[in-house]
């Protein structure tokens, strides 16, 4: 589980280029980084992990199905544009 997480982080500080690359990693310590010290430990890692693993066992037995992979992924999706939008409307208004 730890190597999915590591290559998902990696992929997705990948995807970004120059700051955004820079800015997306410095996101990611800031959700993982339980301590503060800027740095992720094993342990903050793999809370980390296993929290997110948690939210997507959809039925609670241990296990990822494809489906609860995918509706986790669409999950995530949603609650950024969710949150982008509210961005746009606040700054929208007068």
């Amino acid at each position: 589980m730890a190597a999915i997480s590591i290559v998902a982080l990696s992929s997705q500080a990948l995807a970004c280029g120059g700051e955004g690359k820079k800015q997306r990693a410095a996101h990611h310590i800031k959700r993982m980084d339980s301590n503060g010290d800027k740095f992720i430990s094993r342990q903050e890692h793999m809370a980390f992990a296993e929290k997110r693993f948690d939210m997507a066992d959809a039925n609670k037995d241990g296990k990822l199905s494809a489906k609860e992979i995918k509706m986790s992924h669409l999950k995530k999706q949603k609650d950024r544009l969710d949150k982008r939008m509210q961005k746009l409307d606040q700054q929208a208004e007068p």
